[in-house]
């Protein structure tokens, strides 16, 4: 799936340079107020059965990897249970925020990540930063500069979570009509 190359805000546009700035800003609120000030007409009945053609294929992805891999579960409540303490690390109060931010801008320094995620003290930042580096979501590099510089990617693992979570939050934004405007006139 290729991404818009262009974004539109607030009826400005911002090419694929700039999303930095508009990550670094904040600017949820002032896009989606943008957005549902702004509807679209979009084929709603084509949109929902790509969505559930995509979730079928999905639960037999699920399907067939569960019967590959030996998870050694076989009790469901035991398997949401499992589901749920790896949601907790992942949606925990600004993980999703860290991951995002990293996955968006592909890499970013701590002071970065101080000033992108307003009203996050240093001391937070930092644990949550080495929790998810233990859990194998971002990895720390230490660049050989001087002074010595410190950047946070996400590691592949990191990287394939954010993908497959992709169709999730752009059903959700589709539900909500959070949608850009880009693709108007297709």
């Amino acid at each position: 799936m290729q991404r818009p190359s262009v974004c539109v805000v607030l009826g400005q546009s911002f090419s694929e340079v700039n999303r930095t700035i508009l990550y670094m800003m904040n600017t949820y609120h002032e896009v989606r107020e943008y957005m549902e000030g702004n509807p679209l007409k979009i084929a709603t009945q084509e949109v929902d059965e790509k969505f559930r053609r995509f979730t079928d294929h999905a639960s037999e992805f699920s399907k067939d990897i569960s019967s590959i891999v030996p998870y050694g579960v076989d009790d469901p409540s035991l398997s949401a249970q499992m589901n749920l303490q790896i949601t907790r690390v992942i949606f925990a109060k600004w993980a999703l925020d860290i991951l995002v931010m990293l996955y968006s801008l592909r890499s970013a320094g701590f002071e970065a990540m101080m000033k992108g995620l307003r009203g996050i003290s240093p001391r937070v930042l930092s644990e949550k930063l080495k929790r998810l580096e233990k859990d194998g979501l971002i990895k720390r590099e230490v660049q050989n500069t001087r002074p010595i510089r410190v950047l946070y990617r996400l590691t592949e693992t990191g990287l394939m979570a954010a993908k497959l979570g992709e169709p999730v939050f752009l059903y959700l934004r589709y539900k909500k009509g959070l949608y850009g405007h880009d693709h108007q006139d297709k």
